[in-house]
């Protein structure tokens, strides 16, 4: 796709038949802004497919905030190279028609890859778990050398628990996960709330020396080597995380109107 991505929001009736078309609605779609050079250093060497048009809409989470919805959008900004940036998009529903409009960049640890947003109405905060980038800028070129895909800025190896308020400025709250092996990586979350703990499946690749490892597998039937792909990218391993007592570990964002200044 040498446009890059798109985004829309389909919506189906749960009163219905969710196998029959009539019970789906689609917004129209909605493209990234493609020249944003304020957001980039334009380092990147890769110059081809979506990636060289400047931005790119991925995964996204439709979020109601304040009795409105709004989708926030994984972004790629220079191949990455520009972490932390989430894309925040308006949605309008009436019950009819669906208007979807982009709105603006916005800063949210891990934005450049795939995250889930939960709302607790326990804690009345929104949770997340990303993959933090800890530095994009340093020297792509050791990392290269050790077979790690793509640049700095698809670094997966610190999984980071956030809340939020309102679903748009994160609190780090915690790691889930780490390994100081650049190409171990624990990314793609999938979290669910199970009472006062918090579950995390992710995506993970560990055991990586690197990127590609003699693999030895055997069933009933059969056995034989072969060669797999461990890397920061390509995983081996679906890893189960808890968040024992997650909601301690949030700061208590909510305000007091109550307080009055001391005398």
């Amino acid at each position: 796709m040498e446009q890059g991505s798109a985004s829309l929001v389909v919506a189906g009736n749960l009163s219905q038949d969710l196998l029959s078309p009539s019970t789906w609605r689609m917004s129209n779609h909605v493209k990234p802004p493609r020249s944003t050079p304020y957001l980039s250093r334009n380092v990147s060497t890769k110059r081809s497919g979506c990636d060289a048009v400047g931005n790119w809409f991925l995964e996204g989470n439709v979020v109601g905030i304040h009795d409105e919805l709004y989708v926030s959008l994984r972004t790629r900004i220079d191949v990455q190279l520009t972490a932390g940036m989430t894309s925040v998009c308006k949605l309008e529903d009436d019950g009819q028609k669906m208007k979807y409009r982009f709105l603006h960049f916005y800063p949210m640890p891990g934005g450049q890859n795939k995250f889930k947003i939960l709302y607790g109405p326990v804690s009345q905060l929104y949770w997340t778990c990303t993959p933090v980038v800890p530095d994009p800028c340093q020297d792509p070129k050791p990392l290269t050398r050790r077979g790690f895909a793509g640049n700095p800025g698809n670094m997966r190896r610190l999984l980071i628990f956030s809340d939020s308020i309102n679903g748009l400025n994160w609190l780090n709250a915690g790691c889930v996960a780490m390994s100081r092996n650049p190409l171990e990586s624990f990314h793609y979350s999938s979290p669910i709330i199970d009472r006062n703990d918090f579950l995390v499946l992710a995506r993970s690749s560990t055991g990586a020396k690197n990127s590609y490892q003699e693999y030895h597998w055997t069933t009933d039937h059969d056995e034989g080597k072969g060669k797999l792909p461990y890397d920061n990218h390509n995983s081996n391993l679906i890893t189960l995380h808890r968040v024992k007592s997650f909601r301690s570990l949030a700061v208590d964002l909510r305000q007091n109107f109550s307080y009055t200044a001391a005398p």
